[in-house]
């Protein structure tokens, strides 16, 4: 099972140039309206906002695309999407609202690292290859400044990336990764783990690196 994450932009152009470089992808048309970035794992549709919204993540969805050939999965250049996190005042109920999206058994949510970069505690459940993180704000951070602009909901998307890591790197749920810097102050944000991929639930998490070498 992989994600359809859906994002809405001011300036989706710029904004795929953005990522693309950062991810080290083809990039898009800078004056294209939409497009779509094709990843292991899933999907990330970005599309011009209708006037007067803000830059945000619309829609997460669950997709089975095990039809797929492998020429398709190759578009990906190893890049693959790790997990989508979401905004809740409450963690609790936000895993439950999660988990009943998407058809999850709500004990399936398991406590994680912190979230250094957005400023929240985490708790993450499995969703076939994907992965759900509810993130709680703890300071009055990236989660907080979401939740505040535009209540509970998608706020974060987690990518997987072949290689070292670039910039300062935290910890996080999902192991130790990078914030792609130039997205407003309220999301939506991308994180970026570098290194071997493997399954999340295994012991080794992706870019994890010694504690010394991790900003606090």
């Amino acid at each position: 099972m992989d994600l359809v994450v859906d994002w809405e932009s001011p300036d989706p152009g710029a904004l795929g140039v953005r990522l693309a470089d950062r991810l080290r992808l083809p990039r898009p048309d800078p004056d294209v309206e939409r497009f779509a970035l094709q990843l292991a794992g899933g999907v990330v549709r970005i599309a011009r906002t209708a006037p007067g919204r803000r830059e945000r993540l619309v829609g997460v969805s669950p997709i089975d695309r095990s039809h797929l050939a492998a020429a398709d999965r190759e578009a990906s250049h190893g890049v693959a999407l790790l997990g989508v996190g979401f905004a809740t005042v409450e963690m609790g109920r936000g895993a439950r609202d999660v988990a009943e999206r998407f058809g999850v058994d709500p004990g399936a949510f398991r406590l994680a690292a912190d979230e250094s970069w957005l400023g929240a505690v985490a708790r993450v459940a499995r969703l076939g290859g994907a992965r759900l993180v509810v993130l709680e704000p703890t300071t009055e951070g990236r989660v907080a400044a979401a939740l505040a602009r535009f209540g509970e909901g998608p706020v974060a998307v987690y990518v997987g990336l072949p290689g070292p890591a670039s910039g300062s790197v935290r910890r996080g749920p999902l192991g130790a990764g990078s914030l792609v810097p130039g997205s407003p102050a309220w999301g939506p944000f991308t994180i970026v783990l570098a290194g071997s991929f493997g399954d999340a639930g295994a012991t080794r998490r992706w870019g994890d690196k010694p504690a010394s070498t991790i900003e606090r």
